[in-house]
């Protein structure tokens, strides 16, 4: 019998969906790490010491990672939203060796702005336009690859999330 394939489990979801907790609750039960854009995005701003974003670094250092994680062959947490990149990570992923079990965030507008108000995010991203902006890039997302998303978080299931992505992951990784 093959030994099993290591897992992925990443996100979709806008911006302030809740991944990032999310994360974090299923890394501290199943012992898996945790990679994060929003980590390297303040390294980057750490190291270079500018006060504006720096892509090419970001990109630079984000791609080295995740090359040297996939290289390690064990399951991690991609804590990151794959609505536009889904189909590169896809693709990563299947040559790396891995499967992948996405929790994708459904969530409606109203409890997108309600999430980001709550995390007291910055005006930019509290602008209804750029909510919605962030809301049809998830949707465009749900309709293009819902067969590889394993779990759905939606408004009638958000306040159970953690347990319910705890308990898909668990069931996923057996």
């Amino acid at each position: 019998m093959a030994a099993p394939r290591p897992v992925c489990i990443t996100f979709a979801g806008p911006a302030g969906c809740g991944k990032s907790p999310v994360a974090h609750y299923v890394s501290w039960h199943l012992g898996l790490g945790v990679y994060s854009n929003d980590v390297v995005r303040r390294e980057v701003a750490e190291t270079t010491l500018k006060a504006e974003f720096d892509p090419p670094e970001y990109f630079v250092r984000r791609d080295a990672y995740i090359k040297a994680i996939l290289g390690l062959g064990r399951s991690f947490i991609l804590d990151v939203s794959v609505d536009r990149v889904w189909q590169q990570y896809r693709q990563q992923l299947t040559a790396a060796g891995f499967d992948w079990f996405i929790i994708g965030f459904d969530l409606s507008v109203e409890l997108l702005q309600a999430t980001s108000l709550a995390k007291r995010y910055s005006s930019d991203r509290l602008d209804p336009g750029t909510v919605e902006r962030w809301h049809r890039e998830h949707q465009a997302f749900s309709d293009e690859f819902s067969a590889d998303v394993g779990l759905v978080i939606t408004d009638t299931n958000f306040a159970n999330r953690l347990e319910l992505s705890l308990a898909a992951v668990r069931g996923h990784l057996v």
